[in-house]
């Protein structure tokens, strides 16, 4: 298996893949992986969507503050990490 998705709702799709420079054919496929033929294509969430997917989940009160800590806490640690590596800030 080459990708899979762990999408709850629909409007999470195609937000992140997997591109292979090859002819559809598994050999091909394959031969394109291990020459490293491969790149991530990815739009992360923006924090509306961050919150609109734990409102939608339909969370107990607990979920929703573990998820807002863990959004915190994520977010403390890539803005340090954008300060270590003299990265300019994009809002997140």
């Amino acid at each position: 298996m080459l990708g899979n998705t762990d999408t709850h709702f629909l409007w999470q799709l195609g937000r992140t893949l997997t591109l292979i420079a090859a002819d559809a054919e598994p050999r091909a496929v394959v031969a394109a992986i291990r020459r490293g033929q491969v790149r991530l294509v990815t739009r992360p969430l923006s924090w509306t969507h961050v919150v609109r997917f734990i409102v939608q989940s339909h969370g107990t009160v607990d979920v929703l503050q573990d998820s807002f800590r863990y959004l915190r806490r994520t977010m403390h640690r890539t803005r340090a990490a954008r300060r270590r590596i003299d990265l300019p800030a994009t809002g997140v």
